[in-house]
């Protein structure tokens, strides 16, 4: 506990935070006119606000006066033996950075001083002390409580990040800040680094557009669309046995290894280009379907693992972002609803869950197919695949009363035989999709019927008579929402099949 002397402004004479306090650096070498009042940005030396020649408060820019408080102080020469043990360890252990040492080593040979760890402000820890009831407090030392703690074994430590031709300044308005500061990510670890508008502009066009942006595009869009893969992710049985999706998933498990080690070590700039090239990579390898079209499949699983690989090695750095008019989307969120997963498919490169081995697979990340397996009554449930999943979400899908059409042929899809075909009502643009459900006292594996309809159905449809092209037309729900045949409904023993909220639109 010591009494000492703080800086204080304005009328009612409220205290200052340090840093709140700018004047010129008392080093006679440095002279920063902009110094802080808890440490000068230029030389690095720690200060009191007292220490400072020609002070002046950073917001109202008067000078402060100054006041007897007293505070509670951390005695930290008496650390000193136990800090240089540690240093030396965990510098080591944790891959400290030369300028994080460095700064470190200047502090010890200059000399540790006590520090305050209690402040005259409204926000903070209460000091749980009754003479230091007005007061707030905010550091502590885990080294000096000679309890067992976790020690912190990495740090990272930033240089500047200059603006065009000058520093940045918030109170100059020189500078990105606020939001458009944090849409940049850009990290400054090892150097100054140079922040330009036309930088800007190439990292969006050439990284984020053609190669990122690109990728994930291409994938997405090729799944997507019918009569491709219509959403379906298709199988890849033989994936390690073709040379160039062998290849590289080498590559790929290589890639990971860097970028962990990156990000353990805090080289968050080093991490983003690692996950970057993956981009470069997947754009690399989709050209193989152009030449080999039996690997089709194989190439688009595996490029689909690719982009669920990409978005969560580019979660930390940009959750979601848009270039011009074209939006790209890695949130991981929005990539696994594109890709009809489950938020739980994430993968988090945790070793002990065997991540990082399945990431060096990626055709194996994406669970097979979007197929489910069906009671119809049968002795077997019947595997069924769709494209529903694009509009109702998976959890939804389970384990709930379906109307299916038994009798088409069974026929392949993204690589797997559907048996058959899940009925639904969708509006106009296809935007809303609703399942055709019976009601909750029907039986599993009974027939639908339509009143007034009677006769034998046909085990399997002849596909070249169109039958069911043909009938689908009429195939639509009422105002009431039950789904009719020709203002017929679909009729169980316990009642009309109905859907939830779209009215007199066509059933699929």
């Amino acid at each position: 506990m010591r009494d000492v002397k703080q800086r204080m402004v304005g009328k009612l004479g409220y205290l200052k935070a340090e840093w709140r306090v700018v004047g010129t650096c008392p080093d006679g070498g440095c002279n920063y006119d902009s110094a802080r009042g808890d440490q000068c940005e230029k030389c690095g030396k720690l200060l009191n606000p007292t220490e400072l020649k020609e002070p002046r408060c950073k917001t109202c820019q008067n000078t402060p006066r100054i006041r007897d408080t007293r505070h509670l102080f951390l005695e930290l020469p008496l650390l000193k033996d136990k800090l240089v043990e540690y240093i030396n360890k965990m510098s080591v252990a944790g891959s400290w950075s030369q300028n994080a040492i460095y700064t470190t080593q200047a502090w010890l040979t200059e000399g540790l001083k006590a520090r305050s760890i209690t402040r005259d402000l409204k926000w903070g820890v209460p000091v749980p002390h009754e003479n230091f009831k007005d007061k707030v407090m905010f550091l502590c030392t885990l080294l000096g409580s000679g309890e067992n703690w976790t020690l912190m074994k990495s740090i990272s430590v930033t240089e500047y990040l200059n603006y065009e031709a000058g520093k940045f300044s918030k109170s100059k308005g020189v500078g990105v800040f606020g939001n458009d500061v944090k849409d940049t990510k850009i990290p400054v670890e090892v150097s100054d680094t140079l922040f330009t508008w036309d930088d800007l502009q190439a990292k969006l066009n050439n990284e984020l557009l053609s190669k990122l942006g690109n990728f994930i595009n291409r994938v997405l869009s090729f799944i997507a669309k019918p009569p491709g893969y219509d959403s379906i992710t298709p199988e890849a049985p033989n994936a390690e046995s073709q040379p160039l999706t062998k290849a590289l998933s080498e590559r790929v498990g290589k890639h990971l290894e860097q970028y962990i080690e990156a990000m353990e070590k805090v080289k968050l700039k080093q991490g983003v280009r690692t996950a970057m090239s993956l981009s470069s990579e997947g754009n690399a390898y989709l050209q193989l379907y152009k030449e080999d079209q039996p690997s089709c499949s194989t190439v688009m699983r595996t490029a689909v693992g690719l982009v669920h690989i990409l978005a969560c090695l580019l979660e930390p750095f940009i959750p979601s972002f848009s270039i011009g008019v074209i939006f790209v989307w890695t949130n991981i969120l929005q990539v696994f609803k594109q890709l009809n997963l489950s938020p739980q498919a994430q993968i988090s490169l945790c070793e002990e869950k065997g991540d990082v081995d399945r990431a060096r697979r990626p055709w194996e990340i994406i669970p097979p197919g979007h197929k489910f397996e069906i009671d119809v009554g049968e002795a077997q449930p019947r595997t069924v695949v769709t494209g529903l999943v694009k509009y109702i979400p998976l959890e939804e899908m389970q384990n709930r009363l379906v109307c299916v059409l038994c009798s088409l042929k069974p026929a392949a899809m993204g690589g797997i035989k559907s048996h058959a075909k899940v009925l639904a009502a969708s509006n106009d643009d296809h935007t809303k999709v609703e399942l055709v459900e019976p009601p909750k006292s029907a039986t599993v594996g009974e027939r639908v019927t339509f009143p007034g309809f009677t006769g034998e159905l046909d085990d399997v449809l002849n596909p070249k008579k169109k039958v069911w092209e043909t009938l689908q037309v009429y195939m639509r729900s009422d105002a009431d929402l039950v789904a009719c045949y020709k203002d017929i409904p679909l009729t169980t023993t316990g009642g009309v099949c109905k859907v939830s909220s779209i009215s007199n639109d066509s059933i699929k």
